[in-house]
């Protein structure tokens, strides 16, 4: 921080990381990726630039700037999963698998003081660059009944052959920005806030899949990411009794955010496809890979972005009321969020009617093998289209919900023992189901 004369402050931030981890655990929902080792580095900087151009108008600059590298060798083994104890052990799903980041920024910003107004106004603009390499599948992943069946190596395996196109791409985002905190009266304040978010991603190396064109009649290459919106917000705080230890204050808003990086990277690297191989019965051994007479080639994986997808957005409101009591300080705070455009993921390549149900009235979309206390779907019996495996269009068609409400009192002191105790009760509601990749079984 360096203040240069009355007018002008300066401000240097810079900050990074390293990271090394031998068997980094659940990289990717999955069980512990033994025997696997993740890298990753990240770096941070900044510039901010103050001027005060009058006693009632100051500028500010900003330009920041984020860069990560993140890469992971293969698990010694392989994602080994016993249905009979619902136990999974082994390598995560993605590895090995590298990703690169790159995010400049610049934000400028005015400064007003209007009587009880306080006033700020501002543009940003950002490039985001990413780029993602990796083996979607490439280790495989097993499936056993209970450890008799894994001792004869009967079961299930599923795995891709050869590696997956690299996903690079670049987003832009601008956002334009105005804030109006007003003080009402003593005690009591307003704040306004109006916010234009534009961003657009280049999915200029999407290549169109022709055998799934000509199928179906559906372009992945025509995939459009971009999205306008504005977001206001709103908010209040009202400081009541004589000394003001009493607090309420709240607002709501909304906030939007840019796509998940990981599945337009996704998109990217399966545009062409990617061979999978599938067994199910005697597989000749664990942990290496059956061989093709085993587990041939049963169809290529496909991902492609649905139509209108875009990030997330959401809205928040909360509320809350605080009492000083000397040292103590006691509140009770709620805050309600829901948020929408989240993705999905679904199957376009499963048949149009299901072939039967489950004790449980759940849809069979293929011919079920028993192996000991597994159950296998036979590779190729829940597919439509022979030449494709798993087709996964990835849409902005989920959401949640959340609530929350909290309370606590803590004591803070500047010399001495401080010490807090805080309870909160929450609950979820969305329609996501887990997370699971195109090439887990």
């Amino acid at each position: 921080d360096w203040q240069l004369g009355d007018r002008y402050a300066l401000t240097l931030r810079a900050a990074g990381s390293r990271l090394y981890a031998s068997d980094p655990p659940t990289l990717a929902n999955e069980a512990a990726a033994l025997g696997s080792r993740l890298t990753a580095t990240d770096v941070q900087a900044s510039v901010n630039v103050v001027a005060r151009v009058s006693p009632r108008i100051s500028a500010e600059l900003r330009v920041s700037g984020d860069f990560g590298d993140a890469s992971a060798e293969p698990p010694r083994l392989p994602t080994t999963s016993f249905s009979g104890r619902g136990l999974t052990y082994g390598g995560a799903a993605f590895e090995p698998f590298a990703d690169r980041r790159t995010s400049p920024r610049v934000c400028s910003m005015l400064h007003f003081v209007l009587g009880a107004h306080r006033v700020k106004a501002g543009v940003m603009v950002a490039s985001h660059r990413f780029e993602s390499d990796g083996a979607l599948g490439a280790a495989g992943s097993f499936a056993f009944g209970d450890a008799v069946d894994f001792a004869a190596a009967s079961g299930a395996w599923r795995g891709a052959t050869g590696r997956a196109g690299s996903g690079s791409y670049r987003v832009t985002e601008q956002a334009w920005f105005f804030q109006d905190t007003w003080r009402v009266a003593d005690g009591l304040s307003l704040n306004f806030g109006l916010r234009f978010d534009a961003n657009s991603v280049s999915l200029a190396d999407l290549e169109q899949n022709t055998p799934w064109f000509v199928r179906t009649g559906i372009d992945n290459a025509a995939a459009r990411v971009s999205a306008s919106r504005v977001a206001p917000r709103i908010g209040f705080r009202w400081e009541l009794g004589a000394d003001r230890s009493w607090v309420l204050e709240g607002g709501a808003g909304v906030y939007n955010g840019l796509p998940d990086r990981r599945d337009i990277g996704e998109a990217l690297s399966l545009d062409a496809g990617l061979d999978i191989r599938a067994g199910v019965g005697a597989l000749g051994g664990w942990p290496g890979a059956p061989d093709s007479a085993v587990a041939p080639v049963v169809g290529r994986a496909l991902s492609l972005l649905g139509p209108s997808f875009e990030g997330p957005r959401t809205r928040r409101l909360s509320i809350g009321l605080q009492r000083d009591i000397a040292a103590w300080t006691g509140y009770v705070r709620a805050v309600y969020r829901q948020t929408d455009f989240l993705a999905r993921r679904r199957d376009l390549n499963l048949p149009l009617a299901a072939l039967g149900s489950d004790q449980y009235g759940r849809p069979l979309l293929g011919t079920v093998t028993q192996l000991g206390s597994l159950l296998a779907v036979t590779p190729g019996t829940n597919r439509r289209f022979a030449e494709f495996d798993a087709v996964t269009a990835i849409e902005a068609t989920g959401y949640s919900e959340y609530w929350g409400a909290t309370a606590g009192m803590e004591r803070v002191l500047s010399r001495g023992l401080s010490f807090g105790a805080h309870y909160t009760y929450s609950a979820t509601r969305d329609n996501l189901a887990y997370d699971q990749r195109t090439l887990v079984p």
